[in-house]
């Protein structure tokens, strides 16, 4: 029988290199089962720091509080025996070592302090985690780094500041003895568990013979493991169901109807309704496989979208046949509605990003309406009620960032420290989206030379903000206006849908597989989860299978070369480049289109239902009937002119204030075969409805960069029109929309047809310059006119 010194010895030796080879770390599994054979279950897991980390980004505590969250998952049931983590790190050569420190905490507990030097050669820390504190379910590991630069306490020194850890050498070793029982459905609640330690995706299978029903209950089921998942960024890898593919090290699910499973479940039984089942593992070491099924696919349906509602209660028992299950209640979040007034302690607090100050930052959410337009010269209004500490030096600030940016600042200037009511901040309406907007505070210590630049303790707060406080948004226009990644990743907008009237309520969608391959099927039921999972609850509203109608928003996922022509030829210009960099070398120099459009040359492109054309009918000189096409010179100038102004108004805008306004534009030459593109552009078929493109070279690249993109380092960061990311490198390109389009009509009240107009104008500066010339123009002109007049007179 292994003993803990032992258990851990074998952790250490086998190194996260070797945990990263799938054959090394299922040998150490292996060494430790034979070990307690004769006793209870014991098993060692080694657990990289990767797989579990909560941004899925690089491992790096960035500024001079740089911090990182992982999870650490055990098993229901499961008790930790022995617990060790090991830290491989390198820090910034400007750092100040006698004041630079990290802190090791496992749930907000105190482990570990760690020194932070410069220099070429990583540190290692070997670290006795408690068992006692771990527990159940997900336990949160955290590191926070105090960092000082020997350049000085600035911004931009502080930005400098990293501490980096090894991910091929960090780890967490576990040495646990499993439950005494065997699992039931009702485990599943800690869905980590079942799909392993460390796992960041579930493996779902789906019989050769599949319909696009089973898909669909397949894409209901992966939804059902990431809404239990919240926080973290699962991945669906869809493999076709063999007798092979049911073992493994981790956690299975098999979807299908009965007749088209019963060959791969030996004791599958007679089921007969919509049905749920857990199996052990065949073999030692497997893991657990989960059956959805049904005598056909309605009943294989009606399971999956019980399993997908995790307000369900899953029975106690390995096997369960549904009767009846109320219909998921869909989650309305929580909007601020323009033109009211909220609580700070009624709204999400969130971490607010990585801090550049020399504190955490702390933050909170604001989700705005999606067919909401914040723009224009109004101002959002804070009544601050907040304290801070005495004895901080003089330059102490507490910077305020919308979105990221900043926007404000308050001073804590007074040596006593004070207790403030209703001060008064104002933040740029314009620094505002549609969606998801974070409001953080970032406190920003002064230094006074002997204490360097941070003067208060590394766990300390020096500033408290009451959630009494109070945030007034002003009222705005009500006009959706698409395409916005950034709203997609916020909301799922327009796919989720709103329960907004004046935009519409949920409408269906279709997911269009170009390409019927496992890895395609698998992007795009991890694309699926991680809407439901934006959305709160499970989304049923869609079709998904090969074929497409394009009568409404579309989800469109694939290889590059399996695209529809109807919908590539469409492609946005910034779009259609990123696309052609996509392309493996060796195609360079093919001629040939890439793409086919479907529509007739020589009829031009088809009609959009309820979209007018441009000929009217007169009649002829000759005849008396006939039909004249009127002429669309003078329209095309109007629509040159406004583009013209609105180029203008954004190089103006970015000039006069950078900070607010600039753009880091999208280059190309990172961009490879690779690498993946999301696009968003309106149907070109169906008017007011918005197509959203994810494609790669090949259908793996597009299956890795989809489980790549759902992680929140990446999801996080889509905004614009079109986006190219690296899954490697976790790069990220966006670029601006081409065409926007509006979703919905302008409301009729006066009032918000005024602040329209406004937020145009404010939007395009240029034009409101030329409008307000041909004003003054036009008066000087009737001025005249009537001089002229009484003069004569």
């Amino acid at each position: 029988m292994v003993n803990r010194l032992n258990a851990a010895k074998v952790a250490l030796l086998i190194g996260l290199g070797a945990a990263l080879n799938p054959g090394l770390a299922t040998a150490a599994d292996t060494v430790t089962g034979e070990a307690a054979a004769g006793g209870a279950a014991k098993e060692l897991r080694v657990i990289p720091l990767r797989s579990v980390d909560n941004q899925g980004g690089q491992l790096e505590l960035r500024g001079q509080a740089g911090q990182l969250q992982f999870r650490v998952p055990v098993e229901a049931g499961a008790k930790v025996r022995d617990a060790r983590l090991r830290l491989v790190y390198q820090t910034t050569d400007a750092v100040v070592a006698e004041r630079s420190k990290m802190w090791v905490y496992l749930n907000q507990q105190g482990i570990a302090q760690l020194p932070l030097t410069g220099g070429d050669d990583a540190l290692r820390a070997d670290i006795v985690l408690p068992p006692e504190l771990l527990t159940t379910g997900q336990n949160t590991l955290s590191l926070w780094a105090q960092q000082e630069n020997s350049r000085g306490c600035d911004a931009g020194s502080s930005a400098a500041l990293w501490t980096r850890l090894d991910p091929a050498n960090s780890y967490i070793a576990l040495e646990t003895t499993g439950p005494d029982r065997d699992r039931n459905l009702a485990d599943l609640s800690d869905a980590a568990s079942f799909l392993g330690a460390g796992a960041d995706r579930i493996e779902l299978l789906t019989p050769a013979k599949r319909s696009d029903a089973t898909l669909k209950a397949g894409a209901l089921v992966a939804q059902g493991f990431s809404l239990r998942l919240p926080e973290s960024g699962l991945a669906v890898r869809h493999r076709t169901a063999t007798a092979g593919s049911l073992n493994g090290r981790d956690g299975k699910v098999l979807v299908g109807a009965a007749g088209d499973i019963a060959d791969l479940v030996a004791d599958l039984g007679d089921i007969r309704g919509p049905y749920i089942g857990l199996r052990a593992a065949v073999n030692p070491g497997d893991g657990q496989l989960l059956v959805i099924s049904g005598r056909d696919d309605a009943e294989v349906m009606k399971a999956a979208a019980a399993f997908s509602d995790p307000s369900v209660t899953l029975p106690a028992t390995a096997d369960w046949t549904i009767d009846q299950v109320k219909r998921a209640a869909l989650r309305v979040q929580s909007m601020q509605e323009p033109g009211h007034s909220y609580r700070f302690k009624e709204l999400r607090a969130t971490t607010g990003g990585i801090s550049n100050g020399t504190e955490a930052r702390t933050g909170l959410e604001l989700n705005l309406p999606a067919d909401s337009l914040p723009a224009g010269g109004r101002k959002v209004v804070m009544e601050l009620d907040y304290t801070y500490a005495a004895n901080l030096a003089p330059n102490s600030v507490v910077n305020v960032l919308v979105n990221g940016r900043y926007a404000s600042m308050i001073a804590l200037n007074d040596p006593r420290g004070a207790k403030v009511v209703n001060q008064r901040v104002l933040l740029p309406i314009d620094q505002l989206r549609p969606g998801t907007n974070t409001i953080a505070f970032e406190p920003m210590i002064g230094s006074d030379g002997s204490s360097g630049c941070v003067v208060r303790p590394g766990s300390g707060k020096s500033v408290a903000i009451s959630g009494d406080s109070l945030i007034t948004i002003p009222d705005m226009a009500r006009v959706a206006s698409l395409p916005d990644l950034q709203l997609f990743a916020s909301g799922g907008f327009p796919y989720v849908g709103t329960s907004d009237p004046r935009v519409g309520s949920r409408r269906d969608f279709e997911v269009v597989l170009t390409s019927g391959d496992d890895a395609t099927i698998g992007g795009a039921l991890t694309l699926l989860s991680k809407l439901a999972q934006t959305a709160g609850h499970p989304i049923d509203n869609f079709a998904i299978g090969a074929k497409a109608r394009y009568q409404g928003d579309v989800l469109m996922i694939g290889p590059a070369d399996t695209l529809d022509g109807k919908i590539a030829a469409d492609l946005p210009a910034a779009a259609r480049g990123v696309r052609d960099a996509l392309r493996p070398a060796g195609t360079l120099f093919d001629q040939s289109p890439l793409f086919q459009s479907s529509l007739d040359p020589a009829t031009g492109p088809a009609t959009r239902p309820g979209v007018a054309t441009n000929t009217v009918r007169a009649p002829n000189a000759a005849t008396g009937t006939g039909v004249i096409t009127a002429s669309m010179a003078d329209l095309a100038m109007l629509e040159r002119a406004v583009a013209w102004t609105s180029e203008l108004s954004r190089d103006f805008r970015e000039a006069v204030w950078p900070s607010r306004y600039g753009r880091v534009a999208g280059s190309l030459s990172s961009v490879d075969e690779g690498s993946a593109m999301m696009a968003a552009f309106e149907n070109p078929v169906k008017a007011q409805s918005t197509v959203t493109l994810i494609t790669g070279a090949t259908s793996e690249t597009v299956e890795s960069s989809v489980a790549a993109l759902v992680k929140p380092a990446l999801w996080d960061r889509l905004s614009g029109g079109t986006v190219a990311w690296n899954a490697g490198s976790m790069a990220m390109q966006s670029w601006a929309p081409e065409d926007n389009y509006r979703l919905g009509d302008i409301p009729d009240d006066w009032h918000q047809r005024m602040l329209f107009v406004n937020a145009l104008f404010a939007r395009n500066p240029v034009a409101w310059a030329f409008l307000a010339l041909v004003g003054l123009l036009v008066l000087t002109g009737l001025t005249q006119l009537a001089l002229n007049k009484r003069q004569g007179s």
